[in-house]
């Protein structure tokens, strides 16, 4: 479950760069030496690749009011966890943390608001 991001300039075994390099995702699991990173929803959006290509993530991002976001750790509820992989847009900084909201889904998720942790998010560019 440790937040990794994949680093820059790693090297598949063709020995071309990777596609997926830099991107942040969660690690699924371990196989021998290397380590399974989920990096989306989607069933294939997973990658095996060595311990040493990935680094760990520190996701206390810097975020603006209206910066995108994406949810990277939602928590232990099912409500929360449909939140896993969206993207929103920061609305407002409050005591609890950042509200975000999140616009009607692809597969007719309703538009909704909740308040996040830093360290459960990671900005967009």
């Amino acid at each position: 479950g440790q937040l990794v991001r994949i680093k820059e300039g790693t090297r598949g075994p063709t020995g071309k760069f990777r596609k997926t390099a830099g991107k942040v995702g969660r690690v699924d699991g371990k196989s021998g030496t290397n380590v399974i990173v989920r990096h989306g929803p989607r069933s294939h959006e997973h990658i095996v690749l060595p311990a040493a290509d990935v680094e760990v993530y520190d996701a206390t991002p810097l975020i603006a009011i209206g910066g995108r976001v994406r949810v990277l750790n939602a928590g232990m509820t099912m409500q929360r966890n449909e939140l896993m992989w969206r993207e929103g847009t920061v609305a407002a900084v409050t005591s609890d943390g950042w509200q975000i909201d999140f616009p009607v889904g692809t597969k007719g998720e309703p538009a909704r608001s909740e308040t996040f942790e830093p360290g459960e998010l990671e900005v967009l560019a």
